[in-house]
Parts: C-alpha cells; sequence; structure tokens
C-alpha cells in the first residue's frame, strides 16, 4: 500500500466492525443479540444512533474527515483524561468542537505532529478499527451529568494505527459516545455527536503496549495545529 506521502507501507489486515445492539428504541431496533456489521458506505448526515457510531468507525478506519466531521455538534466537548490534560500541558480537560476538527482533521492528513523539543511524531498512513461494540443500552443523561438531555451508551474499542515510518500503535478501552438529533431541518433530523469521553487506555496503565488514549491522539495533533 501507498500512503499519502507517497512511501510503501505494510498492509494491515482485514478488520472485523462489530456492534452489540441493545435497547435502541431510538432507533427503531429490539434486538438485544451481538450481531456482526458490514461495513458500508454510510450518509453523511447519520439517521440514528446507530448510524453515528458505524459512520464514526468508518471515518477512524479510511481517516476520512468528510465522513467524520457532519457528526459533530456545533456544541461538542470531548472528555479528557487527567493524564492528558497533564502530559500536554492542555489549559482545559476538555477539547471544544473547534479544537476536536482541527486535530482530527490534522491526523487523518498523515502529515507529522510537531512536539516541543521533540522530534515530531509521524503521521498517520492507516487506521484499523478491529472491534467497536456496545456495552450497554443507550440511555437518556440526567441531571448532574454534564450531558444531561442527551442519549449516551459506552462503547469498547480496539483500533490499530500505522504511521508513515511503520511503527504501530493501539488503541484499547472504552469510549462514552453522547448523542443527540439535529432537528433544524424536521424533514432531514441527523444525530450529531454532543459529547465523547475518553475512558482508553495508555502504554502507562501497564496494560496494553504501544497504546495510545483517543485523547492523547487529539491532543498530540491539536498541537500541531497551534503550531500553524
Amino acid at each position: 500500500m501507498i500512503d499519502r506521502t507517497g512511501r510503501k507501507v505494510p498492509p494491515m489486515r482485514s478488520f472485523v466492525l462489530v456492534f452489540v445492539i441493545c435497547g435502541l428504541a431510538l432507533a427503531g431496533c429490539g434486538d438485544d443479540d451481538p450481531s456482526p456489521v458490514d461495513p458500508q458506505p454510510t450518509d453523511p448526515r447519520p439517521t440514528s444512533p446507530t448510524a453515528l457510531v458505524q459512520q464514526f468507525a468508518l471515518a477512524l478506519e479510511h481517516s476520512d474527515f468528510t465522513l467524520y466531521a457532519p457528526l459533530i455538534d456545533p456544541s461538542f466537548v470531548l472528555g479528557l483524561q487527567q493524564a492528558t490534560v497533564g502530559d500536554y500541558g492542555l489549559p482545559s480537560p476538555w477539547l471544544t468542537a473547534t479544537e476536536d476538527l482541527l486535530a482530527t482533521e490534522a491526523a487523518f492528513s498523515g502529515d507529522p505532529a510537531p512536539r516541543s523539543g521533540e522530534v515530531p511524531a509521524a503521521g498517520l498512513a492507516q487506521a484499523q478499527v478491529n472491534l467497536l461494540q456496545q456495552e450497554a443500552a443507550w440511555s437518556f443523561a440526567l441531571p448532574p451529568s454534564p450531558y444531561a438531555g442527551t442519549t449516551w451508551a459506552p462503547f469498547r474499542i480496539d483500533a490499530d494505527f500505522l504511521d508513515v515510518i511503520g511503527a504501530h500503535t493501539s488503541m484499547r478501552g472504552v469510549l462514552e459516545f453522547y448523542v443527540r438529533p439535529d432537528t433544524t431541518d424536521p424533514g432531514d433530523v441527523r444525530w450529531q455527536l454532543a459529547a465523547m469521553v475518553d475512558l482508553t487506555e495508555t502504554s502507562k496503565d501497564g496494560v496494553v503496549a504501544n497504546a495510545l488514549a483517543w485523547g492523547d491522539l487529539k491532543a498530540l495533533f491539536r498541537a500541531a495545529t497551534a503550531a500553524h
């Protein structure tokens, strides 16, 4: 395979994308049994929470910013782990919609991410989502949750990344998805991410080698956008 920079990178194995869809009354699904979902191109404007999560996986798998951007609500926030905030010297424990979109676009570009006082981190060449599995039914978030009024569910993710110099990084753990419908056009209701909370693991946890938290990846490429 040839990456965006024209360099040849080793192929990654094919992936299996699995959803355990349970309690999806909002999406019109009453089947609680785990079932594999074949990754198929989806409308850039997802019409259900299930379609939104599947589109998130496809955007990550294909490093496709045009699939990712429509998922993000203007008031979106990405909740970061305290370790991420400390390691990257971030001013707050979350990224805003603008920060997240800029960081994601930079990550998907394949360009290297500069690091203060260090050699730039190699840009991403490939991503592979091995598993994205729903761990609990969708439910409404109620006060005192900071995401009250949204619908949320936790998903266990297992993904691998390959950078342009051939090094592998993995992402393992849980991402919490908080979604809500955009009803601006009653004839074209679509679901968007109101928030996401990162509970993925890092190599520091001593569980997974070469692991990078989802928030770490965003913080790394947030630095890249801030450098320009």
